[in-house]
């Protein structure tokens, strides 16, 4: 069993913003990947709520949401749901944040 994380941004009405959200989604995801983690960035998803998106992933069957904002620029802290408990952990960086998967792909196989 392996684990899929998907990362979500959450729409800016700030373009700088929201290209700074995309690079830092791909550096998230490619750090992810380099430690063995499998990720998905799908890029529309930006233009739709939030819940729109956790409801999508769930269909789709990816167990855990990285969510990215603006706030996630300011103070560095990014959150991780988990599609079965539907609850958000705040990791306090991109390391707490690889850990905390990391620990979860130990736990799920």
């Amino acid at each position: 069993m392996y684990v899929v994380v998907k990362l979500l941004c959450s729409h800016s009405t700030d373009a700088s913003i929201g290209e700074e959200l995309s690079q830092l989604s791909l550096y998230l995801a490619k750090q992810l990947q380099n430690g063995g983690i499998s990720t998905l960035l799908l890029p529309d998803v930006a233009k739709k709520s939030q819940e729109s998106q956790f409801s999508r992933n769930d269909e789709l069957g990816i167990p855990y949401t990285v969510v990215l904002n603006d706030s996630t620029l300011k103070n560095g802290i990014l959150a991780l749901r988990s599609r079965d408990t539907t609850l958000k952990v705040s990791a306090g960086s991109i390391t707490c944040l690889q850990i905390m998967v990391t620990w979860l792909v130990t736990k799920c196989t």
